[in-house]
C-alpha cells in the first residue's frame, strides 16, 4: 500500500508489517511490526531526501 505520505509492505504468512515514511523533510523512517502486534524495529536515517528534492 502506498498513499504519497507512506509505504506499507506486509507478509501474510508471517503476520508482520514494515512501514516507511519521510518526517521532517530529510529524515526516514521505518517501523516494523511482528506478528503478535510488538513493534519490532524502529530506523530514523537524518539527512535523507527521496526523491525528487
Amino acid at each position: 500500500m502506498h498513499d504519497g505520505s507512506f509505504e506499507r509492505v506486509s507478509h501474510d504468512g508471517l503476520g508482520a508489517d514494515l512501514v516507511t515514511f519521510t518526517a521532517d523533510e530529510d529524515n526516514a523512517v521505518w517501523l516494523g511490526r511482528a506478528a503478535d502486534g510488538t513493534v519490532a524495529s524502529v530506523v530514523v536515517v537524518g539527512g535523507f531526501r527521496p526523491h525528487p528534492y
